[in-house]
């Protein structure tokens, strides 16, 4: 497991990241979400050891030992790109099989696989500058992989990926947490995030906000509810205070209701829709879940930065 505790890092007077904390399991995918500027890719240099934090650490916790993170554990995609433009596809990312470690046979090797992988192997005596924006990214990525790291940070990953080559790269890093690799990464495309992510964590002002698994059909409801859809057999009246409180209508029309329940736990939602099923004359009940981009703008909006969050 790669752990973050605690990490800090202020520029000059201003709190880039305070006191996060959050750790990364092997053959899962942990995603770090959050507006521009809200510590994302200083929490990532940090782990990877590009910033030295000002307080904190990043340590490998193996089943036996804890160790400091050694260059070999991680391969790391910065939102920044780095390729040089005029040298070879194939000499590159054999370039940077040989700074991890390997040898000219092994990264020659395994610089093949990957290619092909990305579906870049027709291209590889091509230079990079005569690749389009995102195979430009799927080769970075492939040099990201070709040491078989056991962690991956990934500072979006599918940017200038057209959706033909955002599943290949989703479905190429779900194939690796097959394989035990941790994922780390961040994203603005929510919905790859929710459906790829095993969690979510959403960074706000450099503070974690939110710690929640995505959500899916076997979550537990309460956190996934933004409202219910009630249908009556008769109009009824949506200032009813005997059966919801008015702050919880969310809107009313002629013969149904949206409201949304304020509970603390499934039980107790749960007990609310048989009350009111019970005491007025329900038709219909449609539980509508909020997906990630609708949580995630009440989060960074709303919510106050109060939780200091680890996995």
């Amino acid at each position: 497991m790669l752990r973050v505790l605690n990490i800090s890092k202020k520029f000059g007077n201003f709190p880039a990241v305070s006191d996060v904390s959050l750790s990364v399991k092997s053959g899962q995918i942990l995603s770090l979400i959050g507006p521009n500027g809200a510590g994302k890719s200083s929490t990532f240099r940090m782990i990877v050891g590009l910033l030295r934090p000002d307080s904190g650490s990043v340590l490998i916790q193996d089943s036996s030992a804890i160790r400091k993170v050694r260059r070999e554990d991680i391969g790391f995609l910065p939102e920044e790109r780095g390729l040089y433009q005029g040298v070879r596809i194939g000499d590159i990312i054999e370039y940077w099989g040989r700074i991890r470690g390997m040898s000219n046979a092994d990264s020659k090797s395994a610089s093949r696989h990957w290619l092909d992988k990305f579906e870049l192997s027709g291209k590889r005596s091509e230079k990079v500058s005569a690749l389009s924006k995102g195979n430009q990214q799927k080769l970075q990525l492939a040099c990201c992989l070709i040491h078989q790291p056991r962690y991956l940070i990934l500072d979006e990953p599918f940017s200038g990926l057209d959706p033909v080559n955002q599943e290949i790269v989703s479905t190429l890093l779900r194939q690796q947490c097959q394989l035990g690799v941790g994922i780390l990464l961040s994203a603005h495309q929510l919905s790859l995030v929710q459906r790829i992510s095993d969690h979510i964590l959403i960074i706000k002002q450099g503070q974690i906000v939110s710690d929640s698994a995505p959500d899916n059909a076997q979550a537990q409801i309460h956190p996934a509810i933004k409202a219910v859809q009630i249908f009556f057999n008769d109009d009824i009246e949506p200032e009813n205070s005997g059966h919801w409180d008015a702050s919880e209508v969310v809107s009313a029309n002629p013969g149904n209701l949206t409201l949304r329940l304020q509970v603390a736990t499934p039980s107790e939602f749960y007990s609310r829709l048989s009350t009111i099923a019970a005491r007025a004359d329900v038709r219909d009940i449609d539980i509508i879940k909020e997906d990630l981009h609708q949580r995630y703008l009440s989060v960074v909006k709303d919510s106050p930065q109060s939780s200091k969050s680890s996995q």
